[in-house]
């Protein structure tokens, strides 16, 4: 166990079992307290805490909670011809009770599930070994995603033999292509287990037609609407995952026009030890710039999925203290209802909670 740290900081963004994380609710609060992290969102993946889940967390706890969303968003209507399967936005302090909310996280539910089984078809016809049964089981009552694909093929070695027969494609067919090269190369020092996603399992893959869109997806303005009627903010994940389609100056207006009501500017932990480092550095501090010029919310932390990713993240003490304070600033100056956090007595009524 790495050493505890005192000091005051939290992560506002980290999925747990509800979507494609390795964690319960409880078993995150358990461990971020031993790291001495003070505060957590659950941000899961179009999906909110069930009635159980709300009746346990409202049990007193060392490290704080807020009840998030991670909505899978389109694009903002004035890009609606372009694609893109990475743009995010976290709902905070939302209300999970929300009708609305929850019609739309059915509605993803259920087309995450046909998006699997397409999947899982394209994969077939590479020989990939991997079944739809296999990924509902894994993914237990929670969103299918394409971590859990990832997971399931990674687990058996033929598989891997696979992997390695297109990676070797690609890198010879990357000495022909300059920006395929460059694609390659990220993928290389991002390692193993991120070759499946650079190779088949996104929009811009090397392999063509192995990836399907979701068949239901909202664009940025309803899905920022979603989170407001719910009593939530909507802060815009991880920038850099998007700013080929959202550029700096896009991405300034969006904020001036008030269609966000913020961003993180600390998200790009997991770049530090790849070429990429530089590059998201730069657009973290634009992100910042452009949250402070327009008085908006300043959110973040690290990206959880695993123990692993809390242990790096309070590992790397001066990018973790970088959160210090950030939800006490953000309570202040969004002036936003705590009633789904334990960041004071809220009141615990969850009889009308409907499950997803």
């Amino acid at each position: 166990m790495s050493k505890k740290i005192n000091t005051n900081i939290q992560t506002l963004h980290c999925h747990t079992t509800t979507s494609d994380g390795e964690m319960s609710h409880l078993e995150i609060l358990d461990f971020a307290e031993k790291l001495g992290i003070s505060t957590v969102a659950f941000t899961d993946h179009d999906s909110v805490p069930n009635k159980k889940t709300i009746t346990l967390l409202n049990k007193n706890h060392k490290t704080k909670w807020i009840i998030g969303i991670e909505i899978s968003s389109g694009l903002p209507k004035e890009l609606k011809n372009q694609k893109h399967d990475l743009f995010h936005i976290v709902g905070l302090f939302v209300n999970p009770l929300n009708k609305n909310l929850l019609k739309h996280c059915k509605k993803v539910k259920e087309a995450r599930i046909i998006r699997m089984q397409k999947t899982i078809k394209n994969l077939n016809k590479l020989n990939f070994k991997i079944t739809e049964k296999e990924c509902i089981k894994i993914a237990d009552d929670g969103v299918v995603g394409r971590p859990h694909i990832a997971k399931i093929l990674l687990s058996k070695k033929y598989n891997h033999k696979i992997i390695e027969k297109y990676k070797r494609k690609m890198e010879m067919d990357a000495k022909k292509d300059k920006q395929l090269l460059v694609k390659y190369n990220k993928m290389i020092v991002q390692g193993f287990k991120h070759y499946l996603f650079d190779l088949f399992l996104t929009s811009d893959s090397y392999i063509p037609n192995i990836y399907v869109d979701i068949n239901y997806i909202v664009d940025m303005d309803k899905s920022v609407q979603l989170i407001r009627d719910a009593g939530g903010l909507a802060i815009l994940a991880h920038y850099s995952s998007v700013k080929d389609k959202i550029n700096y100056k896009m991405f300034e207006q969006i904020i001036k026009h008030n269609r966000l009501d913020g961003a993180e500017t600390i998200y790009a932990l997991w770049t530090h030890k790849t070429i990429q480092k530089k590059e998201y550095a730069k657009d973290e501090k634009f992100v910042a710039k452009i949250i402070k010029k327009y008085n908006k919310i300043a959110s973040g932390g690290v990206d959880a999925h695993k123990k692993q990713d809390f242990l790096d993240f309070i590992n790397s003490n001066n990018y973790a203290k970088q959160t210090t304070g950030m939800i006490e600033k953000i309570i202040k100056q969004a002036n936003i209802d705590l009633k789904w956090s334990s960041l004071k007595n809220i009141k615990k009524s969850v009889s009308n909670f409907q499950d997803l």
